[in-house]
């Protein structure tokens, strides 16, 4: 199951993340030899914790997006500046029984979904 689900109506890396993407799609391309990828956040989408799930919303608009354990623990890391890297490392460390390569396309996928909405973007 995808971190990331959508509703319908209308926000220093710890140590211490399971999700599936098509091995063939751009997202897992688009990827490759990006080990020095960074993040930046979106400043003006607001979390907020509440009854066991995340949400962000999007006050410009007014999407709210719902996150599940795993796409908490990765938007956490993305809100202390981790690399692409680190947060692969720490969602290796948090789910061992996890194929490493399903969890990149895994994670690919979601930021690819979060950039689409407006949620962050990538730099280098």
């Amino acid at each position: 199951m995808s971190p990331f689900r959508q509703k319908p109506f209308g926000s220093t890396c710890t140590d211490n993340i399971s999700c599936a993407a098509d091995p063939g799609s751009n997202a897992v391309q688009r990827f490759e030899n990006m080990t020095d990828l960074h993040y930046s956040l979106n400043s003006k989408i607001v979390f907020r914790e509440e009854d066991g799930e995340s949400m962000l919303f999007d006050p410009e608009t007014g999407q709210v997006r719902i996150l599940n354990e795993t796409g908490t623990l990765i938007y956490e890391l993305l809100t202390k500046n981790c690399s692409r890297e680190k947060i692969i490392d720490s969602l290796i460390s948090e789910y061992d029984n996890v194929n490493p390569q399903d969890l990149e396309e895994d994670l690919n996928e979601f930021t690819t979904q979060m950039e689409q909405s407006g949620i962050l973007s990538l730099i280098r």
